[in-house]
């Protein structure tokens, strides 16, 4: 009787795999373009956009598993300075369709 009221350890299983997938999921690799012309590298609600010249931005900044891309929307105009106010860790960045001139600081 006690084994129908606790779930079998085939559930538990399950449920371990499931949310341990979620996790990966919410934590997995994402592309991040910068928008804006210069700025700070942790202001993430004005400069880290979801997509190319977009208007949704990530709700954190990069970190260790995301690419960072400065394309043609990046900026606006030549000699815009990127801070980099915190500490830096990506795992790529793409400069390679952007053609301003871009100090990163």
């Amino acid at each position: 009787m006690n084994n129908l009221l606790l779930p079998s350890r085939g559930i538990r299983g399950f449920l371990s795999i499931f949310l341990f997938s979620i996790v990966t999921m919410l934590h997995a690799q994402q592309d991040y373009y910068w928008v804006g012309d210069g700025g700070n590298w942790s202001d993430f609600a004005n400069h880290w956009a979801t997509t190319s010249g977009g208007s949704t931005f990530h709700d954190r900044v990069p970190n260790a598993s995301d690419n960072i891309i400065f394309d043609e929307n990046s900026f606006t105009s030549q000699f815009q300075t990127v801070n980099a106010d915190v500490p830096v860790s990506i795992n790529n960045l793409d400069f390679s369709s952007n053609a301003d001139t871009v100090t990163l600081n």
